[in-house]
């Protein structure tokens, strides 16, 4: 997302397989285009009603993300993204549109991923 700040901890009690609230980083923005961090490959789409995640795998880490809305119907599972890519729109709650991302080196969840995303302003 473009012109974003960021929460390191989320106050989100979403029940969602891989979700874990203390290392994921809620991104919001005025404007509602999600773009992936990395080159990657789509390992998987996670359908849950409206809210969705996609799982992105890079050459060493998995992004997730989640709260994916309007997901484009070109992206499927084993397709390659490229960095900046858009890959939905954020889910519209209190004026502004939001997701959220962890990011995995291996099967370990990395604590702090500010360092790969890049937000105006950060609250912790």
């Amino acid at each position: 997302m473009r012109n974003c700040f960021c929460d390191t901890h989320s106050s989100s009690n979403t029940l969602r397989k891989y979700y874990n609230p203390n290392h994921s980083l809620s991104i919001s923005s005025k404007k509602s285009k999600v773009f992936s961090l990395s080159d990657g490959i789509v390992s998987k789409i996670i359908k849950n009603g409206n809210s969705n995640s996609i799982v992105i795998k890079s050459d060493s880490l998995f992004f997730i993300y989640s709260n994916i809305v309007n997901i484009p119907k070109k992206i499927i599972p084993q397709q390659l993204i490229k960095k900046n890519e858009i890959i939905g729109k954020g889910s519209f709650s209190n004026k502004n549109y939001s997701i959220e991302v962890q990011i995995y080196k291996g099967i370990e969840l990395l604590p702090d991923i500010t360092e790969y995303i890049k937000c105006s302003y950060y609250s912790k």
